[in-house]
């Protein structure tokens, strides 16, 4: 596979609903779910002339499909498409991919197994160049959607666990507004093998979005607006527990960045607050808190001691001062 080049801004599929009747809709996605296989059967996933699927080729004709209506870690419907050890997930009634994963190459580069750990044989970059230029399979139109320039970490263990295996990169690609401004919950990542290539991809949320045509209040308003807000989330159902006793550790910090609002404090647990999230995103500024719960605890030796610090997060609105949620 030759080296990717570079490109300013990854945008992820869309698809325009309009007028179009049920049927019309459908056939529109299936015949775009189509290229996409194409895409795939062109480049064959071949990685230094390694064609892992020479038999079997991707097609949404032979290809076993299922609708998954909760699939677990998503709040998204799913259409599962399996061909041998391929796997693709689009978002239901769509043409956006969600999750794709070769488990022949997983495999392969999983089951190698080395004594110690084996350094990595690229810099970064190449691992980030050649994520971002596999991405492009799963594009087939411009809708405006644009993400960073990507990070990379080499793992030594994928999973993190068992024997030490082949170098694989995890790939990161945050989504960004037109200003550079970092969403909080919308990503892709790439696994790429040194030896393999590219074997999986994930899309997270891909939210509505917006651009802001006002001014973000300044940080220190905002600042100034989360010690009112941290205390109502102490006061609330969610942190009346630990988080009622606990006090701040040194001086907070903010960042102005993309949130999915999710009225924390009128959640009645952590698990309720993560399917509040609202799809409509907003521009926030997001206040980080360390904070310590004070009540002493009495370790098996008899001694006294207290709970590690906990990270806490308030969603100020940058347009009016409201707060918007947060999480624990």
């Amino acid at each position: 596979m030759k080296a990717a080049s570079a490109i300013n801004g990854l945008l992820l599929i869309g698809l325009y609903l309009g007028t179009l009747g049920f049927r019309e809709l459908l056939a529109q996605s299936q015949e775009s779910q189509s290229v996409i296989f194409q895409k795939l059967n062109e480049a064959t996933l071949h990685f230094d002339q390694t064609n892992h699927f020479p038999e079997h080729p991707f097609s949404i004709d032979n290809a076993e499909k299922r609708v998954i209506d909760d699939p677990g870690y998503d709040y998204r419907k799913v259409q599962e498409y399996h061909v041998k050890a391929a796997t693709i997930q689009f978002q239901q009634g769509t043409n956006n991919v969600i999750r794709f994963t070769n488990s022949d190459a997983l495999n392969a580069s999983g089951n190698t197994e080395y004594p110690t750990k084996q350094p990595p044989a690229w810099p970064e970059n190449k691992a980030v160049a050649i994520a971002r230029d596999w991405l492009k399979l799963f594009q087939i139109s411009d809708s405006g959607i644009l993400f960073d320039e990507g990070k990379a970490r080499f793992i030594y263990q994928f999973g993190g666990i068992g024997p030490y295996a082949e170098g694989t990169w995890q790939v990161y690609f945050t989504r960004v507004s037109k200003k550079g401004i970092p969403f909080a919950a919308d990503y892709q990542t790439v696994n790429v093998s040194e030896t393999q290539g590219p074997f999986s991809m994930y899309v997270s949320r891909m939210s509505d979005f917006e651009e802001p045509t006002f001014n973000p209040i300044s940080k220190m308003e905002a600042l100034e607006k989360a010690k009112v807000a941290l205390q109502d989330v102490q006061k609330s159902n969610i942190g009346a527990g630990w988080l009622g006793n606990a006090k701040p550790e040194g001086e907070p910090d903010a960042q102005l960045m993309i949130i999915n609002p999710n009225n924390l404090t009128k959640q009645k647990d952590i698990q309720s607050a993560a399917a509040a999230d609202q799809q409509k995103a907003r521009l926030a500024w997001v206040v980080h808190y360390k904070m310590r719960d004070l009540t002493p605890v009495i370790a098996p030796n008899g001694t006294t001691v207290y709970h590690d610090a906990q990270n806490v997060q308030v969603f100020i609105d940058a347009e009016n001062g409201n707060m918007l949620g947060g999480s624990l």
